[in-house]
């Protein structure tokens, strides 16, 4: 048998109470999980029906609501059709009346176009003859040139050419041969004769010396056969110094225009030589080319139009001053006339007057005693009161001064 001490025993009463608990604990636990379980599951269950209902609920509104959407669909389609129709009509009806004038001038610009075309054919035919007969030209002034510089390389055929330039330039400037100027002038004693004279009011003078001064060489693209240029001129400058034209010809001041008949000279001239120009003043000689002549003669020819018009003014005035001796003629007679009316109208007032006081009454009382014939009846006669009005006091031309010849005739 086996013997169980008390504090055995009390253990195992103690693990023993102590298992029961735990078991009891464990029982209500789960029991309480279990409960808790089937209430988790009850609302899972409600959750899931109301799910379901609402499933329902979504289904029978997404039906209704493709019903309704089907519905308006069509209603809403059928309007717009219908305003899409009637907007395009009337889109059409617009873009149809803003088309038919662009349809218009396309149609006028093809017409324009197919009419340039066949002017711009024409035109390059045209064209085409204009530069045969250009370049046929060119060569013609071609030969021309290369004939004018093989005539330029003659001394005698320079000369002439420079005053065939003298001559155009003066024509240009506007001045008449013979009388603003005059060619190859010979002064009296037969010493001297410059090539152009260039008359100035107040009966002056200019003395022109027209020199082509370069060789057969210059037209070469030598620097130093254009250096003979140089050496030509100052001969001639110091040629016109030596002839001192101004003091053979008294109206002229002291110096003479040496004229370069080409401003390609002149300028040759002046850029290998820049001290020519004063070189040629201390001679009393100013160099000048056609540019610079042209300026002077222009200034010449001013010189003569405000001469021509002082003589002018001057003719208005002797004019002027005729004019006004003949009027005051004219309005002495007018006066005259005048007088001679208001003596008239005075023995017009003075014959009525008696007529009035002389005779009237006796004639009256012829009427009274129906002597005469009543059917004629003499009117009294009327006065005239306005006298004639006069101008101007009276002059006697023995009183206006006459300083013209012409001014002596009563044309009158």
């Amino acid at each position: 048998m086996i013997d169980f001490s008390t504090t055995q025993i009390t253990i195992a009463l103690a693990a023993f109470g102590l298992g029961l608990s735990l078991s009891s604990l464990y029982y209500r636990k789960r029991e309480s999980s279990q409960m808790k379980l089937q209430r988790n599951l009850e609302h899972e269950n409600e959750l899931l029906k109301n799910s379901l209902d609402l499933s329902r609920r979504q289904e029978q509104l997404m039906e209704d609501f493709s019903n309704k959407l089907a519905v308006s669909s069509q209603s809403l389609i059928k309007e717009m059709k219908e305003e899409t129709q009637s907007y395009f009509s009337e889109k059409s009806k617009t873009i149809e009346s803003i088309l038919t004038p662009v349809q218009a001038t396309l149609t006028a610009f093809k017409q324009n176009l197919e009419t340039f075309e066949s002017k711009h054919a024409e035109d390059r035919g045209s064209l085409k003859e204009q530069i045969t007969h250009l370049l046929a030209a060119e060569k013609k002034l071609e030969k021309e040139t290369q004939a004018l510089t093989d005539i330029l390389k003659h001394p005698g055929s320079r000369g002439r050419w420079g005053e065939i330039q003298l001559e155009r330039i003066l024509e240009l400037s506007g001045m008449l041969k013979y009388c603003d100027y005059e060619t190859q002038v010979t002064d009296a004693q037969g010493s001297a004769r410059a090539d152009m004279i260039i008359r100035l009011p107040n009966e002056r003078c200019l003395i022109i010396d027209s020199k082509a001064p370069f060789s057969e060489t210059y037209f070469s693209q030598n620097t130093s056969n254009k250096s003979d240029l140089v050496g030509k001129i100052k001969d001639h400058i110091k040629t016109l110094k030596s002839k001192s034209y101004w003091e053979k010809f008294h109206s002229s001041p002291e110096f003479v225009i040496l004229f370069l008949p080409g401003e390609s000279i002149f300028n040759d001239a002046l850029r290998i030589a820049p001290e020519l120009i004063d070189v040629a003043a201390t001679s009393n000689v100013i160099l000048s080319g056609p540019l610079t002549l042209l300026a002077l003669l222009k200034t010449v020819a001013h010189m003569w139009k405000q001469e021509n018009l002082q003589k002018q003014i001057q003719e208005i005035g002797q004019l002027g001053k005729e004019l006004h001796h003949r009027l005051h003629v004219v309005f002495n007679h007018f006066h005259k006339v005048g007088k001679n009316l208001n003596n008239a109208v005075q023995s017009y007032n003075d014959m009525s007057s008696s007529l009035q006081r002389r005779i009237l009454p006796t004639l009256r009382k012829f009427e009274d005693l129906e002597v005469a014939s009543s059917v004629h009846k003499i009117e009294d006669p009327s006065s005239i009161d306005n006298p004639a009005a006069s101008l101007l006091p009276s002059y006697e031309e023995e009183d206006i001064p006459v300083e013209n010849s012409l001014l002596q005739e009563d044309t009158l």
